[in-house]
């Protein structure tokens, strides 16, 4: 039984690494397949606040599609982390790539509908679903609405 597991480990690595030798006893094979394997790296995700002066709009797309549902939405807050705005927004799309790219396109001309000065200044970043819960929360919101709902106040907001 171990010959045949060694031939299957030896087969299996010798594909991906065709320069490695596996002629060592079987504890030392099982340790050198352990440390071939995937390593697992995790990584805080936390949201920032944006630099004195500046608005950050976080923004997220999503797709749902077993049912064609698609939404957009985000959330701006100040340099002090405080709420300026959110919009949850039904769009038309085919994909979540394209519903992502609808969301910073409908914050690019929200920035441009109001005359912020942010443009000379603006940056574009990707940040995890973890760090992004609030707009994640609201693209997914969609699934409810038939209309786009802006909120300007938290208090005007859903649960979540």
């Amino acid at each position: 039984m171990e010959k045949q597991v060694l031939w299957h480990i030896r087969a299996a690595t010798g594909k991906a690494y065709p320069n490695l030798k596996l002629d060592y006893p079987w504890v030392q094979i099982c340790d050198i397949v352990v440390r071939l394997g995937p390593k697992t790296i995790s990584k805080v995700a936390l949201w920032t606040i944006p630099n004195q002066g500046s608005i950050k709009i976080n923004t997220n797309g999503s797709y749902i599609d077993h049912n064609d549902k698609a939404g957009i939405g985000g959330i701006a807050r100040d340099c002090n982390g405080d709420f300026v705005f959110t919009f949850t927004i039904p769009v038309q799309c085919q994909n979540h790539n394209i519903a992502e790219a609808l969301a910073a396109q409908y914050a690019s001309q929200w920035i441009n509908d109001n005359n912020h000065r942010f443009w000379e200044d603006a940056t574009f970043s990707h940040c995890y679903r973890e760090a992004n819960k609030v707009a994640d929360f609201l693209a997914k919101l969609v699934i409810t609405l038939d209309e786009p709902v802006l909120y300007h106040s938290l208090n005007q907001m859903p649960g979540g």
